[in-house]
């Protein structure tokens, strides 16, 4: 069973679907880009108002998108490291090189194997 590790940020967790709304996509040659608006009410640190924030994924291996709606894996973070799922150990023969990001957003949730991931938060 996987384990989800939320990724604390500056504004500490994320959390849920109401913290992030994905504003564009891009993929370019194993990068792979998302801008979101991060509501500072839905983080662990509290807040109030609008940040947009950028995640960057690079030596991307495979990535999906998925409706919410039809998701099946764990909801209470925005952005999780995941450990020990089985799509890591399939789709993959470098599994040990390749980490496992998920990212939920209101309305969608990417998941994606890449060899690294950062994220960018500046105010909005």
């Amino acid at each position: 069973m996987p384990q989800y590790q939320p990724i604390k940020t500056r504004h500490g967790i994320l959390r849920g679907r109401e913290a992030l709304v994905l504003q564009r996509l891009e993929y370019v040659t194993q990068s792979l880009k998302l801008e979101a608006i991060l509501n500072l009410e839905y983080t662990s640190e509290g807040g109030f108002g609008l940040e947009q924030c950028f995640f960057e994924f690079s030596g991307v291996r495979v990535w999906s998108v998925t409706h919410l709606d039809d998701f099946q894996g764990n909801l209470s973070s925005s952005y999780d490291e995941v450990h020990g799922s089985l799509w890591q150990q399939t789709a993959v023969t470098d599994s040990t090189r390749v980490r496992q990001y998920q990212v939920l957003c209101m309305d969608e949730v990417l998941e994606v194997l890449c060899e690294r991931a950062s994220l960018k938060i500046r105010a909005g």
